[in-house]
């Protein structure tokens, strides 16, 4: 799949709608693309060209946040931590952004209408809000675990419920709802009765680890969106390769053959 992805990915100049701060220190970056909107799907990802020149030299990566496909737009949610997000928490309406998309697979939605657990630590929302965009029509149950560090940095929890998700919380210091890590949250569910088709999951590694472990404990499939530092997005560089589980040694590319992957397949004490 990576590879039809990749040769398809172009470079797009799309116009700026919006670029807005929903609360904290997050910003939304709004882009007119309908041809994109349409055709993306949930856990792809975007390479985003922050300046004009040279400096900074390498596109930033973004999973795509949400998906209008009626008005032809799409989202990315973005934290402003270096140099090139900086520059684009400066974009405002009618700039232009040069965006190299799609990129990379998707998640795979099985069939059947049991309940889907998605589970969150921190920005890992983004994906997981795209997911559950693109299944809510179905009518098929969603369950959102959201986690955090503390409550001030929760995310996501109004996308869930406007999309009819049942949506539990998890603070690593307990300032809100259930006081610990958010695999601890699933556990808690899993021991309760609660069911589940499919866990996926997006957030820190030693999270996303933790709640594969929890998965695999409870017979559950469960898929991960994973991160890697990348320079190109499309499987030249050669930076995001990444060991998996193999009777010999093997690597796979994040840009290409992921970002989503089969918790069983993924090494997770890989430097």
């Amino acid at each position: 799949m990576g590879d039809r992805v990749a040769a398809c990915a172009q470079c797009w100049n799309l116009p700026v709608v919006a670029n807005r701060s929903p609360g904290g220190r997050y910003r939304e970056l709004v882009l007119r693309a309908p041809e994109l909107a349409a055709r993306m799907r949930p856990g792809q990802f975007v390479n985003v060209r922050c300046a004009e020149g040279l400096d900074p030299f390498l596109r930033r990566p973004f999973s795509v946040y949400r998906m209008d496909r009626a008005g032809g737009t799409f989202s990315l949610l973005y934290d402003v931590v270096g140099r090139g997000t900086g520059m684009m928490a400066r974009w405002e309406p009618g700039d232009a952004a040069d965006v190299l998309a799609p990129l990379g697979n998707w998640f795979a939605v099985p069939d059947g209408g049991g309940p889907l657990a998605l589970v969150a630590g921190g920005v890992g929302v983004v994906p997981l809000v795209a997911l559950a965009e693109a299944v809510a029509p179905t009518g098929r149950p969603l369950h959102a675990l959201l986690g955090a560090r503390t409550a001030d940095l929760l995310l996501g929890e109004a996308d869930f419920r406007g999309l009819g998700a049942t949506v539990d919380v998890s603070t690593d210091d307990g300032s809100r709802d259930h006081h610990g890590p958010v695999h601890s949250l699933l556990q808690a569910l899993l021991d309760r009765g609660d069911r589940f088709d499919v866990v996926y999951a997006c957030g820190p590694r030693a999270m996303m680890a933790a709640v594969s472990r929890v998965a695999e404990g409870a017979g559950l499939p469960c898929f991960v969106s994973m991160e890697a530092g990348m320079a190109c997005g499309f499987g030249v560089c050669m930076g995001c390769a990444w060991r998996v589980r193999a009777d010999e040694v093997k690597y796979r590319l994040v840009c290409t053959d992921g970002p989503i992957f089969d918790a069983r397949e993924i090494l997770w004490d890989m430097a």
